[in-house]
């Protein structure tokens, strides 16, 4: 979007954000139709998803978790390199930690995470239950 901050200059410039001049009506309309299609996009949370989208992602995490955990580990093992860490026994569990933390907040894993944990105890109850 050409805006005009100077209208003695015939080229279009960066113009600061608070007293903006459009070249046009036109990019007005459009900016501002723009900035309300941003505001008002849905955020996608687990509520407004259908059970087949949290199952399909679910699994394309469980798929995956593998390569992106190493990715991680690999990260964190990196920057401790650079910043001059040991290679004892007990840095090496803290780099893995950290890793899998990075990585529970890497996009929504924390969330799928914890549907797998659910899942997992409803099964151990119902094991729980059938022994008893």
């Amino acid at each position: 979007m050409a805006t005009i901050s100077n209208p003695d200059e015939g080229r279009p410039q960066v113009a600061p954000r608070d007293n903006i001049k459009y070249a046009s009506q036109y990019e007005s309309v459009v900016e501002k139709k723009i900035l309300r299609d941003h505001k008002q996009k849905d955020k996608h949370t687990l509520m407004t998803m259908t059970l087949n989208d949290i199952v399909e992602n679910t699994i394309k995490m469980v798929a995956t978790s593998g390569q992106d955990y190493s990715k991680q580990v690999y990260q964190v093992s990196a920057d401790y390199k650079l910043a001059g860490g040991q290679d004892g026994f007990l840095d090496v569990i803290k780099q893995y930690l950290i890793a899998f933390v990075m990585y529970l907040g890497d996009k929504d894993n924390i969330l799928y995470v914890g549907i797998i944990l659910c899942f997992v105890s409803i099964i151990i109850y119902f094991f729980s239950i059938s022994t008893s």
